[in-house]
Parts: structure tokens; sequence; C-alpha cells
């Protein structure tokens, strides 16, 4: 083959071959291109090209070889065909090792690396090594090729030419691992995020004298709005120079702060409450032909050319397509939200709108477009190409804009401004990279223009990209997407399969300072939670040993702190991917979900577990999700698939076709299985709870058009059943708006329809294939002829639907599992394990849990918060008995006023769950299992002002009511990660009385009982930590502690033996069974009396008999009466106080003290008067 042939590529060798490349075999072109290289000082040559995946990859060549390379007609080097397939250590499906392109250096592109002295870079094309028969040379999978072929095309049609330029956003890290660290929290735009001599500082200046030196215009820079965010911008170039130079820009940028130990990440957003980082695209169009007139869509854009309104409206009929390539990670959609100057969801233009896609910039005559929905994860030679092809499009066929200048954001349009502008039907852009991916390749014109093999081919990377995301590891998702694996609100749900728990609560180092500070504040019994996602996220069978080890370690250490537990199995709302938390994602995609497709429909909220929930119209959303498509759906599949989804069948481990409940059930009781052996040995641990709030489901739901409003929270947008099982179905549904109201809770104010966009929440690769279940079994059905869903079941979930017998979800389904999941458990841990059981929230104990559907040695542990203060967050002298008012209690008897009634509607509520446990269980004991008050109550204000007096009342309040109970509880919650702006960090929710954000640093701690130092970070302690028997020689009848004061009356009695017959258990709270009871073995009952209280402090007891002593151990924080006798019957009465008395915290008020004086003044005033009238009567 000849030497000067088109075809011919590389450096020939001979052993005659010159050690330099002979001038003559050069051409012009290359010479120009050494002279430019030879100016920079330079000795190696990077030969670059960009992936598929935005991978900028490239080789180094000394300059000495490099120079040899052009002896041949196609300088360059050798790539295989694997090159355009590789994702991480993988290649793509389709791509093969086998075969070689050839990387052709284009000399016009040269430019210095000023950040790498003596290095210079050069793009090249991809083209095919060996010719093809049907395409010769071109690789069309080339995306430089590709771009140039487009611009090309339409400067020959159209005689267009354009201008292109990028902004860059990116944020700089001094730390990644474990979490990301900002250089600085600084806000947009100010002095503070670039001062002088500052590492970021020295950096950005930096950048920017390298990129100017590497001859790319640079504009401006200044900090964004994110921590550690800043943004740097380049001036317009024509297309392929343009991706070149912000291909050299990043690479600039991200070099530049590693030199300097820093990490520059162009992440789409890693704030849920901040700004993303984006790549904007401007683009401006230039045309020699004579300008065409076009009046009739002027009105459209009236400073617009016809050929720019053209281009526009095809651009902006295949916006979500071009999602595919410009927002091409499951991250990028995070950033891409309405109202945060994202660009919004909606594909529009608007002049200067930052909340539309296309933004128009500049006055009439020298537009530009500002495309805002692309990211610094997209490939720039392929946004730019995509872009082009599609507005091409439009000039070509003449197209007319329909689409007027969006003023407001779309978003927030009603239906006549939307019709206004020519938006009658909005199109959206994909919320997720899936969908993207099935819009491109539905989009005849792209794959027309683009190319059917690369459309094919680029989707296929793109589909492997996401599962390589969500199968790495945590560390490796750190690394990629700066963000803890799927804790990353921005990325959720991505990655679900490669979450970790491990170190939550707080890691194994810090026990000793929590342990020690909840027993100083005689938080001796906790409820330790687990989630099922937690131990088995991986997959069916798949259990994390590593977090399970932690928690056996964390736990393992509780008895030398004097404190035991009982593990419970958390869920609220079945999962986090259903807008809650505790079900491992892999449950919902079994039954046939798909996760990215659950928001549209309305199927789950999931603003809440992504960071959300804060603002007013956010807030106390969440528990609304129990009735939502996703997680009632999954309710009733667990505990009645049998009985109502009969026809779903999904294969076991063994490749078995086995009933959703069943695989369901298996996975559980097999999880809790691995759970009871890990942990069931440990001495600190008593016990197991099953699950936390179990729920029905759709199980006994009486009607497809309505939820029962007593007992399901009716706010926000609020679906019926059969509205939600079409909206799931894709189909857009008119449902209803509820908002809060007084005296009821909410009430209907609107109407409006959802899920526009008709996103089916079942995906078509699932084991319904895209249907929705309920649809399936013939529950409901599409009238297509009126174009309208029909109930077709209107009671189908009251009754087996096989027999007609109605169901019960306790008797038939939930007592029944009960009984299972205790032998599994205690088989695997000990046959002593008590176990810990709860009914559906806020109900009492149903009377049908007799013996024989109930285990032995159980605890009944319900649930009590007061929903009024819950759904209001806030508390004042008014208080409301919701479970009065729910159980038709007459409204003004539900009325309380001030901080005795409170304490007084406490009170009722908690002896009324109590006893309703007693009635139906006899002597089980009986534990508040959670309870607990919201911190950012009353608008926050306490976050301002420092100031916890209502929490104090409200914790007050409560605790007491719980002691004049006689009951046990657990608080929710303790979380050391709460701060005052995330709370907890879920849903909107803020109930930890400690925050590490408030405390002081470990080392600064002394851990014993005495330390006040472990007070630091904790609020409303008054309230919280209060004397309470811990062990009594008997059986307690009164507790009563005033908190004020520190003074409280304990009184128990000593129970009559065995031998003795009882009298029967009594339901009451003040009347608790004293005969039947085994012989009391010590004469000791002591009480936990807080060093806090006492120190420095004389404690004064009265009550005591002749004979009975007590002995006070402020290091044990312990007070020990010993009673004289155990005579069976006596009752001991002691009054406990405090010498000098506490300062009080607050007034005990009421509506007496209030309003008395001002009510006995009008009776006297009201009296006064008939009296007079009655003797003026009797005068005349």
């Amino acid at each position: 083959m000849s030497t000067k042939s088109t075809l011919a590529y590389g450096v020939r060798y001979t052993p005659d071959s010159p050690a330099n490349p002979v001038d003559a075999l050069i051409s012009s072109a290359a010479r120009v291109l050494f002279q430019t290289i030879h100016s920079y000082s330079c000795r190696y040559v990077r030969v670059q090209w960009v992936d598929l995946i935005n991978t900028a990859r490239f080789r180094v060549l000394p300059l000495q070889h490099f120079q040899k390379l052009f002896t041949a007609e196609r300088a360059g080097v050798c790539l295989t065909h694997a090159t355009l397939g590789l994702v991480g250590p993988g290649i793509t499906p389709g791509f093969s090792g086998t075969g070689e392109y050839l990387l052709v250096i284009d000399p016009a592109s040269v430019r210095p690396c000023v950040f790498a002295p003596e290095h210079a870079v050069v793009m090249g094309w991809i083209q095919e090594k060996v010719p093809s028969p049907s395409t010769g040379i071109v690789c069309d999978l080339c995306p430089r090729t590709m771009l140039n072929r487009i611009v090309a095309d339409a400067q020959q049609r159209a005689g267009l030419k354009f201008l292109a330029g990028f902004e860059s956003e990116f944020i700089l890290l001094s730390e990644t691992s474990p979490r990301p660290v900002f250089v600085n929290h600084a806000d947009w735009s100010t002095s503070a995020k670039l001062l002088a001599g500052r590492k970021e500082t020295v950096v950005l200046e930096e950048i920017v004298d390298a990129l100017m030196g590497a001859g790319i215009e640079v504009q401006m820079y200044h900090a964004e709005a994110a921590p550690g965010q800043y943004e740097i911008v380049t001036g317009p170039l024509p297309p392929l120079e343009s991706a070149d130079a912000i291909v050299h820009t990043r690479e600039t940028i991200r070099n530049v702060a590693s030199k300097h130990g820093l990490h520059a990440t162009f992440a789409p957003r890693l704030h849920s409450d901040n700004c993303g980082s984006g790549a904007h695209m401007h683009l401006s169009m230039h045309s020699a032909m004579p300008k065409a007139l076009r009046a009739s869509d002027a009105s459209r854009g009236p400073t617009l050319t016809p050929t720019e309104r053209s281009f526009l409206q095809t651009l902006l009929a295949h916006l979500p397509s071009l999602c595919a390539l410009m927002l091409p990670t499951a991250a990028s959609y995070a950033r891409v939200e309405d109202g945060i100057w994202s660009g919004g969801t909606y594909s529009c233009w608007g002049t200067d709108n930052k909340e539309a896609p296309v933004r128009l910039c500049g006055p009439g005559g020298e537009h530009h477009l500002e495309l805002k929905c692309v990211d610094g994860t997209a490939n720039p030679y392929l946004v730019l190409a995509g872009v082009l092809a599609a507005g091409m499009r439009g000039v070509a066929e003449g197209a007319l804009l329909t689409v007027g200048d969006c003023e407001v954001p779309v978003a927030l349009m009603n239906d006549e401004e939307r019709k206004a502008v020519g938006l009658q039907n909005p199109g959206r852009l994909p919320r997720t990279i899936k969908d993207a991916r099935e819009l491109l390749r539905k989009d005849d014109h792209l794959r027309g223009v683009l190319g059917e093999n690369f459309v094919a081919k680029f989707t296929a990377v793109n589909e492997v990209l996401e599962a390589h995301l969500q199968a790495e590891s945590a560390e490796a998702t750190v690394a990629r997407l700066v963000g803890p694996t799927n804790h990353n609100h921005d990325t959720f749900p991505a990655n679900h399969a490669a979450v970790t728990f491990v170190g939550r609560p707080f890691p194994l180092e810090e026990a000793p300072e929590h342990f020690s500070r909840l027993r100083r504040w005689g938080l001796t019994f906790i409820r330790f939670l687990l989630t099922w996602e937690a131990v088995e996220h991986a997959g069916p069978g798949i259990y994390d040993m590593e977090y399970l080890d932690y928690v056996r370690e964390l736990l393992s250490v509780l008895p030398q702190y004097g404190i035991t537990a009982f593990v419970v199995m958390h869920q609220d709302v079945w999962s986090r991917y259903s807008g809650g938390s505790g079900s491992p994602a892999w449950t919902l995609e079994t039954v046939g979900f798909d996760l990215h497709g659950l928001e549209e429909p309305g199927a789950a909220w999931l603003k809440g577990v992504k960071g959300g929930g804060h603002v007013e119209e956010e807030r106390g959303l969440w528990p609304c999700g129990y009735q939502k498509l996703a997680a009632a759906t999954m309710a009733t599949c667990f505990w009645a698939g049998d009985t109502f989804a009969p026809k779903l069948k999904v294969k076991d481990a063994n490749g078995k076709e086995i009933s959703i409940q069943a695989f369901l059930q298996n996975a559980f009781l097999n999880m809790w299985e691995v759970v009871a052996k890990t942990l069931g040995d440990l001495e600190g641990v008593l016990g197991f709870e099953m699950m936390n709030e179990p729920h029905r489901g759709y199980v006994e739901l009486q009607s497809m058009h309505a939820f029962d409003y007593n007992t399901d929270l009716h706010l926000g947008h609020v679906p019926t059943a059969f509205q939600s099982f079409t909206l799931g179905a894709g189909h857009p549904t008119e449902i209803g708006f509820w908002t809060r109201s007084f005296p009821m809770p909410t009430r209907l104010t609107s109407k409006g329809v959802l899920n526009t966009a008709r996103q089916r929440a079942w995906r078509d690769n699932g084991p319904t294939q895209g249907k929705c279940l309920w649809e399936m079994h013939g529950v409901w059905g599409w009238d297509k002829i009126k174009d309208e869903g029909v109930v077709l079941r209107e009671s189908y979930f009251t009754k087996d639907p096989v027999s007609g017998r109605k169901v019960d979800w306790y008797t038939d389904f939930y007592f029944p599992f009960v009984k299972t999941w205790t032998d599994r458990v205690r088989s695997a841990s000990s046959p002593n394990m008590i176990v810990f059981i709860e009914p559906i929230p806020n109900e009492f104990c149903p009377t049908s849990w007799t013996p024989e559907r109930r285990p032995t040695d159980m605890a009944f542990a319900p649930h009590w918060y007061d929903l009024n203060a819950l759904f209001a967050k806030a508390f004042g002298d008014f208080t409301v008995n919701v479970q009065g008012l729910s159980r038709g209690m007459f409204p003004l008897k539900a009325f309380y006023w001030g901080h005795q009634g409170a304490r007084d509607n406490f009170s009722l509520q908690i002896r009324n769950l109590v006893e309703a446990g007693y009635r139906s269980l006899g002597e089980t004991p009986v534990i508040i299992g959670e309870c607990g008050i919201p911190m950012d109550m009353n608008k926050g204000e306490s976050f301002q002002t420092d100031r916890w007096t209502w929490q104090t009342r409200m914790m007050d309040a409560m605790v007491t009511a719980l002691e004049q109970s006689l009951v046990g509880f657990t608080l929710w919650n303790y979380n050391p990660d709460n701060d005052d702006t995330r709370g907890d960090d879920w849903n909107g929710e803020n109930f930890s009385w400690y925050s590490r954000r408030r405390g002081l640093p470990a080392s600064w701690l002394d851990f014993k009982q005495t330390s006040a130092t472990l007070d630091n970070g904790a609020r409303i302690l008054r309230a919280t930590v209060r004397p309470y028997p811990a062990k009594t020689a008997g059986i307690p009848l009164k507790f009563d502690y005033e908190m004020n004061t520190g003074r409280f009356t304990f009184e128990w009695v000593v129970p009559s033996d065995l031998s003795k017959k009882g009298s029967g258990a009594s339901a009451s709270v003040q009347q608790p069974p004293v005969a039947g009871h085994p012989a009391l073995t010590s004469k000791d009952t002591e009480i936990f009396m807080p060093s806090m209280l006492a120190r420095e402090r004389q404690i004064v007891i009265e009550g005591l008999g002749q004979d009975d002593r007590y002995r006070y151990d402020e290091q044990r924080q312990t007070l020990t009466v010993t009673t004289g006798a155990l005579t069976p019957g006596q009752v001991h009465r002691i009054v406990v106080s405090l010498k000098p008395p506490l300062k009080a915290s607050f007034e005990v008020n009421s509506f007496w003290d209030d309003f008395g004086g001002h009510i006995l003044g009008a009776a006297v005033v009201i009296s006064s008067l008939l009296i007079y009238i009655l003797l003026s009567n009797i005068s005349v």
C-alpha cells in the first residue's frame, strides 16, 4: 500500500527508517501544527476524545513520535472498538474488543495545556481504521464527526451559522469522603466567597489564567449560591470549537483544583435545599441570506426572526427527547425541578425567564437562546448536535411557532394562562433518565439525523451507565457523585441496592458518649430501630452482615451503662421509596412498581424523604402516603395478597412460582430470623418488636370513592382508591385538594387534574406487564368508549372475593402472622424472648385479641401522640382531644384550656389507650412504645429565641399523663444528627431533644452520671429528666410529679402471694389487681432521682413509717426506700420534695385561673341585672 494512500495510517518502520520523519512526507498543515506546538515549548502532546458517557480520555505522545504520525495521510492513534462502549470496568453489550478505530488528529484544535506545562492537547476524529464497504472510514458514533456534519449541513442547506458558549458551574470540595466538605458556605456573589488569599480564590484565578493562556475567552467568574459553588463563563465560538473549549475548560478546572488539594465536581446537585450545578448552553444563529417575512406566527415571538421562530418551535417539540443527551444521568433530574431556577420541567421558552428550559436573552436582532437543561455530565458535542438537529427541522419545514413567551413559570400558570401562550397541553420534560432514553428511542426525526445506530448504541451505553452507578460500592459512589450512597437526597432513589446504614445512629466510637448521656437522663430502656432495608437492601436473601455486626457490637455494650433495649423493625408508609421508611426498594419493584414513576401519578409523596417537608405547604403531608397507591398496595399484598391479589405470582430463590404474599412474608420472616440469630443472645436485648405501626392497606376499605375522614388524614391532594388506580395506570384524573380548617381539621377546598404527563406507576417489565394490579384483578376497568375509568367491584376489599365472607384484618391476617413471626424469632434466639406488638396507630386494642390468638410473653406496645399538635405543629393554652372527637365525643367536652387542661386532656387519652389494652388482654404488660413532641412547633420560633417554654410545657403535660397512667414509655427520639434546619432529616420532622450541633465535642465531656457536661446539646431537660420508680417492692398505685417544684408523691401496695385468690383483673390503672402475685423478695423500692435536680439540694421525704429508711446515692442517681415490713395489702405513701425547691419553669394555669374572675364578674353583673328587673316588676 502506498504511504500516500488516503487510507494510510500509522508510522511505518523499516531497518532503514530515519530517526526523524522525512520532511517531504509532511503536509503544510502539519508543519503549521508543529510550529504552533513548538511555540508552546511543549515536549508532550495529548491526543484527546470524549466518549458517549462524557468521559474525557487521551493518549500522551512525546512530541518526537507525534511528529512521525504525520508521515501517513491519516495521522492518528488506534483505539479498540470497545472504546465507545466502556462504562467503568465493563463493556456495553453490542460493543466488541475486536476491531479498531483510528483517532485521527485534527490540527485545527491544538492548544496548550497551561495547567500541565510542556503539554499541548489536540482533539481527534474517531474513524474506522479499516474502511467499511458501506460507510467507508466514517464512524457514526463519533460525537465530533456528528456535530461537524450537522453544522455543515445547516450552512449548506439554510445558510445558517451558529455561535455557542457555555457556563461552567462546579463545586470545590476539600474532602469527598466519608461525606463532602465544602470550601466555604458563603452566599451567591458575596465577597466572603472570594476572600483574597483564600485557597479557593487562588484556584479560581489560576483557572482563569490557564484558560486565557489556552486561547479561551473568559467573560467572567463569580461565586454561585450553593456551598463551595462557583461559575466560569466562557465566550461564544462556532459549535465545534465551542465544544472543544468546554472540554478543555472542565479539564482545566479539575486539574488546577487537584493541584491545590481540592476536588472540583460538576455533579448536577449536591444540596436538596440549594442550587445544583448546570452547564447552561448559549446559542445564537446567524444568516447571510435575506430575512424572510412571515407574519402568521409573529405574535408568538415578535422580536424573533421567522428563522429563529421556526428553529425554536421544533427545538421545544424535541426537547423532552433531547434530555437523554443533555441530562444523561439519574442525578441530573434532581437538579431540574420547578421553582429552583433550573429551567423547570415544562418544554417552553421565556424572555429572561429562569424557570423556562429555553431562555431568550438579548435585544431583538441580537437574540440568543440559553438552554438551562444541560449539566456537566453531558457530552457537549452530542448536546450541540442534538439541539441543532432538532431546531434545523423547523427551519427546513418553515415551522410556525405555536408556543408564546412565558413571562411566568408554567408551573404557576392556571389553565387560562397556559392556553394564552399555546400550552393547553404543555409538554413535560422526563423525570428520569429511563424515560428520557425511551423518548429518544421513539423520536423518529432525531433517530434519522443522529443515526439509528447511534441512538441504539448511545441508549444502550447510557442504560449500562445508570446500572453501573446503582451497583457501585459506597466509596465509588462518593467519588463519582460526591455524596453518601442513597442518603443523598438529590440522587434518591438511585443506588438503592448499594445503600449502607453502618454507623447509624452513630459510629461505634461514639457509643460511650451517647449511652452515658442516656443513662444520666434516666432513659435506660431504649427502643432500638432497625429497618428491613438496612438489613436486606441488596436483594432478596442478601443480608448486610457488616451492618448487623455493627449493630451487635453497639448493643453488646448496653449492660455497661445499665441500659436494656428491645429491637423494632421500623416502618412508616411501607418504605423510603413510597415516602416513609422500612422495606427495601426491591419489594416495590417485585410487585411491579416503577420507582421513578411514583411521584407524577401521585402514587407516593417523596419530597419528605428527599429533604422536604419543612415548608408550610408540605408540612404534615407524609402520613397521607398510607392511602396512596404504592404504600396501600404493598401493605395489601403483604398481609392479604393471597386473598385480594391471587393473580400476582413471582418466583422465589429456587425459581418456584409463588404468591406475592408468600414471597414478601417469607422474605420478611427470613430476614427477621437472621436478625434474631445475630442479636438474640445479647444480655442487653430483652425483646423484639415485629413491626412499627402496621397498616391495613386497602383491606376492609368500605368504598373505592372515599377514605374514612375520621381515621385517614385528608391533607393536600388526596386521591380516593379508585382515583389512585386510574392515576397509576397513566390516566390524568381530577382529584380533591384538602386544606387545614377549623373546627374540623381539614376541608375540601379545590379540585385539580393530576398526572397530565400520563406517567404510569407500573413498570412494563414487571409482573403486571405495566398494568395496574387492581385492574388486572377486575376491581376496576377503563371504558374506552367513554374514555373514563369504571369501578367494577365496589366492595372488593371488604370480603373474600371467592367465598364472599366478610374479612377482618386483625383476625384473618395480623394475628396469625404475629404468631408465625413469634415462633420464628424465638426459635432463632430464645424461647423466653419478650415480643412487643402494637395495633394500627390511633386504634384501641381490639377486643378480638383473645388468648388463643396472641403469643405468650407478649407486651402490648401502642403509640400515642397529641394528634392536634402534630397536625398543627403548634402548642398553646388551647388543646383538643382528637381521640375523643374521632369517636363521637361532643366537641365542647373535647376542648381544654391551660396547662392543667393539657395534663388532664393527655391523661384521659393515654389512660383510655392503656385501659383498652387491659380490657382486651388482661394482665398483659402495656408500654407506650412511642411518644414525643415536635421541637419545631409554633413556626420554629424557639430556634430563633432559644426559649423552649412551649416545648417544655407540652413534654411535661405528656409525661405527667404517662406517669398518672402508671405506664412505661419510650420517647421519640434521640437523634444526634438532628439540627435546627434539617431537623431529623425525614419528612420535615424535628422531634429529637438532643442535637450534637448544639453540644460540646466528645473530648470535653466527662462521662460520669453526675457530669453536667453531658447535658450540652439537649433541650427541655427539665421536662424530660424527672424522677420515676424504677423498682417497686409492691404494686404502684399512684405517681404524681410536679416539675415546677421537684415534688412528687408515690403510692404502692404490698400484694398478697399466690396462695391468695385474686379478686380478678381490673381494667382501671388506679385499681390494679393486688392479689395472686408472687411473694416479694425485697423491701427496697428504688426511685430514679436525677442528679441535676438533687445536686446541692436536700431531699425531704414525708410519709415514712417508724421502721422505714431511705438513702440517696447521687453517683447512681438512686433514691432507695426500704420499708420495715412487707404486710400484704399495706399501702405506702411518700411525698418527696427538694429544699430549696426548683425554680418554676411556667405557671400551671387552667380555664378557671385565666377566666374565672371574668366569668364570676359577668355572672354577678347578669345576676344583678336579673334581680333589678325582677324587683322592678314586683314594685310595679
